[in-house]
């Protein structure tokens, strides 16, 4: 009896079948989820060290970000408009300081603000991947790199069991010029932290900014915006009382490895921060 051939034709068959199967790649969409009326609210600790004056100012406020609509490019691509809002105490109303624009699509993130375009997400999410975050703009490359993905993390106290974490720009090793930035995604939810880091090593002493911002509650769910909305919506009938849009646009976080750039942002960042004032 030839049995051995019809055995070894099944196992080459199932061998081949297991070869041809090719792994799923792990894309990470969800890492950056966009809908309407989304809205993420942020804590963020700023401290601006002056040279000049020897002394260190602590600034701590509320960021709220709003997937506030849709709209189509030159390109005819469809982009997202996040409203960003803050407010300077728990007892304070949010006041809209700005927004920017978010393309996504099935390889990359593009984001824009204060018309500078950057790319903080590549797709598919692989650990160790380095892309130029600069692409799209005139500024010198910046060699952002996955440092992990599906990872739990705790951000503010709140867990996440998959966060992926992205290295902008490290250097600080440099005597005189230290630079940090980097980002924090979770599944499901999108930022969750952020983190500027700049100083230069003077003779008073340093001079800079040091910023986190971090995930300060988590998103709603569909149902629970809507709830929430109604709810606003009724009270801001009532009460006649709409926060008056800012003079000049906010802008935060937006990042370079130009020395002279970043000495121009830290102070600004600080005065932005400070809420001492919006335009100078």
């Amino acid at each position: 009896m030839k049995i051995w051939p019809i055995c070894f034709a099944i196992c080459v068959m199932s061998f081949s079948c297991k070869r041809d199967e090719a792994p799923k790649a792990n894309y990470g969409y969800n890492y950056l989820p966009l809908e309407i009326e989304r809205e993420l609210v942020y804590h963020v600790d700023s401290t601006y060290f002056n040279d000049f004056t020897g002394t260190d100012s602590t600034y701590s406020f509320t960021i709220k970000d709003r997937v506030a609509e849709t709209f189509t490019d030159a390109a005819g691509r469809t982009v997202f408009r996040i409203e960003q809002s803050r407010k300077k105490s728990d007892t304070a109303e949010f006041d809209i300081v700005g927004s920017y624009s978010i393309y996504k699509d099935k390889s990359l993130v593009e984001k824009t603000q204060d018309n500078l375009r950057v790319v903080p997400l590549v797709f598919p999410i692989r650990s160790g991947h380095q892309w130029d975050g600069n692409i799209f703009n005139t500024r010198v490359e910046d060699h952002f790199q996955y440092a992990y993905f599906d990872q739990s993390t705790e951000v503010n106290g709140i867990t996440m069991d998959s966060s992926l974490r992205v290295l902008q720009l490290v250097d600080t090793q440099n005597f005189i010029v230290k630079r940090f930035d980097e980002e924090q995604y979770a599944r499901g939810v999108g930022l969750i932290y952020k983190e500027h880091f700049y100083t230069v090593r003077k003779t008073n002493g340093d001079s800079g900014v040091h910023i986190i911002m971090q995930l300060d509650q988590r998103p709603l769910d569909s149902s629970s915006r809507c709830s929430k909305k109604a709810y606003s919506m009724a009270i801001s009938l009532y009460a006649s009382n709409r926060p008056d849009a800012p003079p000049c646009p906010y802008s935060i976080f937006v990042l370079s490895n130009s020395m002279f750039w970043s000495v121009f942002k830290s102070r600004n960042f600080a005065t932005h921060f400070a809420g001492s004032q919006y335009c100078t």
